[in-house]
Parts: structure tokens; C-alpha cells; sequence
């Protein structure tokens, strides 16, 4: 309910996101396409063109480079070509407001805004943020590298995008849906433990824990952490794939 009154464009972006990653195997030009909607949160399509590289997706890498451009020039061509510097500025404006307001970082699941409200100072909640984008993004390429499976590729790409944020809102975490319907049949199809299972169940809860800090004093906000432990999970499936496949 929250999403759907503050966060629209969320299910945007989540669509679109989900959309890439179902279309990116058969019908790759369509994939391109969805990954270039993206362009109005560009911030969340950053591992998109790391992902077709790692799994050689040359068509849809020219699809949302062509289909993103195509974007731009409609932009340009609507609303003349100060729209840009305009939304330059608007997130310059964003990243201050936000990196001095406590009361909106309480609601931002990310390990930036954790250690930033509990008192780090912005350079050493940034540099702690960064280390662990950067562990992310190395789990990441690993496993576009090895051949994994559509559920565990797709995953993987959510969970590192929303893990790479240093500001990302609650209602972001609407993009979770993908990784928690994708493993969950990943698990029916190939077994699961039963810590994973209750790990996808945590999961599918973490977008009202992310919430609770705005609501509720001292309530931790443990979402990054969740974040970090599914990572690993998928990690672990997609390492046990291997080793039966070579087995």
C-alpha cells in the first residue's frame, strides 16, 4: 500500500527490470528495450550493461543502448535540451538533502544510511558502503561468468543493484519480488534447505522492516543485511549447480 501511494515509480521500474530479465534469453532486442525504460532511474540500471557483458549479450547490450538514445532524442526533442543539466541538478539537490537528513535515512535500507544514522561520519559510512557495493559487484560478475541459471542470473542482478545504492527509499525494495519469486521456484524445481527457505520468507518481509524505522524509535533497520545474506544464498545454489553439473 505504501508503494502504491509514495513510491509509483517503483512498480515502474520494477516492471521494467522484470520485464529485461524475463525477455533477455528468447527475445533480446525486446529485453534492450525494457532496460532503456530504466533511463528515468538510471541509477538502478547500473549493472545492467556489467551483466550482458559478463553473459556476451551483444543484441540486447545494442537494444538499450539504441532504445535509450532513442529516449533521450524524444526527450530532448518534448522538452528542449535543458531538461538534462535541469535533472542533473535535481539529483545533485537529492544526494544533499538526503545525506544530512536523518529523518529520511532512517527509512533508507542501505548500509550507507545505517552507519550514517548510527552516527559514522559521511566519508567513513561512504567508504564502508563502497567496500561492500564493490563485494557485491565481484559475487556478482562471478556468477554471470559461470553460466548460471535464468533464476539465479536474475537474481543476482536485483539483489547487487539494491546492494550498490547508497540511497535508495523503501519503496525501492518493491524490486525484491523478482528474486523472491524466482528462487522460489528455483527451490521447488531443485531442492532447498530449510534455512534458505526461511531466508526467502525473511525476505519477502524485508520491505516492511525497511519501513518500521520511520515509524517506530530505535527499531534497527536491517534490510541491507538481509540483502548480504540472500546474495550469499544464491551464490551457494549457483556453486552447488556447478559442482553437481561437473560431478
Amino acid at each position: 500500500g505504501t508503494t502504491l501511494i509514495s513510491g509509483q515509480n517503483s512498480l515502474y521500474t520494477l516492471a521494467a527490470a522484470g520485464g529485461a530479465l524475463w525477455l533477455m534469453r528468447r527475445h533480446p532486442v525486446a529485453a534492450g528495450a525494457c532496460i532503456a525504460l530504466l533511463c528515468v532511474k538510471p541509477q538502478l540500471g547500473v549493472l545492467f550493461p556489467l551483466m550482458l557483458l559478463c553473459e556476451r549479450r551483444w543484441t540486447t547490450m545494442a537494444a538499450a543502448a539504441g532504445c535509450s538514445a532513442l529516449f533521450v532524442g524524444l526527450t530532448v526533442m518534448a522538452f528542449g535540451v535543458d531538461i538534462y543539466p535541469a535533472f542533473l541538478h535535481s539529483l545533485a539537490m537529492f544526494r544533499e538533502t538526503v545525506a544530512v537528513n536523518i529523518d529520511t535515512l532512517r527509512g533508507a535500507p542501505t548500509v550507507f544510511g545505517v552507519l550514517y544514522v548510527a552516527g559514522a561520519s559521511i566519508p567513513l559510512a561512504n567508504s564502508v558502503h563502497a567496500a561492500v557495493a564493490l563485494c557485491a559487484i565481484a559475487a556478482c560478475v562471478w556468477v554471470w561468468c559461470t553460466r548460471p541459471r535464468l533464476a539465479l542470473s536474475a537474481s543476482t542482478l536485483v539483489v547487487g543493484t539494491l546492494l550498490t545504492q547508497p540511497y535508495l527509499i523503501y519503496y525501492d525494495l518493491a524490486w525484491l519480488a523478482i528474486p523472491v519469486a524466482l528462487l522460489c521456484v528455483d527451490m521447488i524445481r531443485f531442492g532447498s534447505r530449510g534455512w534458505e527457505r526461511l531466508l526467502l520468507i525473511v525476505t519477502w518481509f524485508a520491505p516492511m522492516q525497511g519501513l518500521s524505522p520511520f515509524f517506530i524509535d530505535h527499531v534497527p533497520q536491517l534490510t541491507p543485511l538481509v540483502l548480504v545474506c540472500l546474495l550469499g544464498l544464491i551464490v551457494l545454489r549457483h556453486q552447488a549447480a556447478r559442482s553437481t553439473a561437473q560431478s
